[in-house]
């Protein structure tokens, strides 16, 4: 069975915001709504500074789903992990669970609010708002098997935890350049 994974171009984010900006107006729903996306500065290994951008991992073995006492997270057949806050009593144990913080609370709504994958839009063949507004093509998606190990790990950014919840993204690093002239593959 395939799963939807992010896939983080890390190189080609330039810390624009749009995919934040872009998520933030197509779900807010209510006052003291959070970004569901967030953006951040992260040590590259050439030593400039890289950006992931982040939400959801919509992981293979979620944390949220098995913790919520209300059953408020289903896991859907392609791996999306979708909140519904009809019966969330903001508790917080999702969000004070998970590894990514994904879940997040709202003080105003008391209840947790999380990313979706876009799942109406991917439903309709439409891609993530998130991926629609990235001008750089950083943040992208597929589906991808389940037996797949995506790379998510990012030199200096290790999350013990992310063994165990298994995210559904790979972040790419940038490929070493190669010059043809000098590699004998063009003459």
């Amino acid at each position: 069975m395939d799963h939807y994974h992010f896939i983080i171009q890390a190189d080609r984010c330039v810390a624009c915001y749009a995919c934040r900006a872009a998520c933030f107006q197509e779900n807010r729903r209510s006052p003291g709504d959070l970004p569901r996306r967030s953006v951040s500065e992260q040590a590259g290994e050439s030593g400039r500074p890289v950006y992931l951008s982040m939400a959801c991992n919509h992981c293979q073995n979620p944390v949220c789903v098995s913790i919520c006492p209300h059953n408020n997270y289903t896991k859907r057949r392609d791996g999306i992990v979708v909140h519904d806050d009809t019966h969330c009593e903001g508790c917080k144990l999702c969000a004070e669970a998970c590894p990514f913080q994904a879940p997040q609370y709202n003080p105003v709504t008391e209840k947790v609010d999380k990313c979706h994958f876009c799942h109406e839009r991917l439903d309709d063949g439409q891609s993530p708002v998130c991926v629609d507004a990235c001008p750089t093509d950083a943040l992208t998606y597929a589906k991808m098997p389940v037996t797949a190990q995506p790379g998510y790990r990012y030199p200096g950014n290790d999350v013990p935890i992310s063994r165990f919840t298994e995210p559904a993204i790979v972040i790419k690093h940038r490929q070493p350049s190669v010059n043809p002239y000098r590699s004998g593959g063009v003459r």
